[in-house]
């Protein structure tokens, strides 16, 4: 009876831990999330950003859906033109890599003007 129990829970409790294994790894996402106090920090400190503009806030982060959701964050937030006090809503995407979120670009403005802002100075980190 000891021999057919262990092989049962063999043909059994194999394939259900790797079947849970698998739901673990497509479903749970693997990366840190983003706090919004990192973002702001994260696009305040490019050049491409703080060269003009100012942080207001950064109102929401967001991980990406499906099978960017382990290497992808959107961020939404508002700034300032140096000399405007007009605030103008924006978002910026960031990519998961070398164990940390980096800011890829962010866009602003209205169909058929938006401004894409592509990081291309230095590590583009959120630390």
């Amino acid at each position: 009876m000891a021999g057919r129990a262990k092989f049962l829970l063999l043909v059994i409790g194999v394939p259900v831990a790797f079947v849970t294994f698998i739901v673990w790894m497509v479903s749970v996402p693997h990366t840190p999330e983003l706090s919004a106090e990192t973002a702001a920090h994260a696009i305040s400190d490019r050049p491409e950003f703080n060269r003009t503009r100012s942080m207001v806030n950064v109102s929401a982060t967001m991980r990406c859906r499906d099978s960017l959701k382990d290497v992808c964050y959107n961020a939404e937030f508002t700034f300032n033109e140096r000399g405007s006090a007009t605030q103008i809503k924006a978002s910026a995407d960031f990519h998961y890599w070398d164990h940390d979120w980096h800011l890829n670009k962010f866009q602003y403005g209205e169909a058929p003007d938006v401004e894409i802002v592509s990081i291309t100075s230095g590590p583009k980190t959120g630390r």
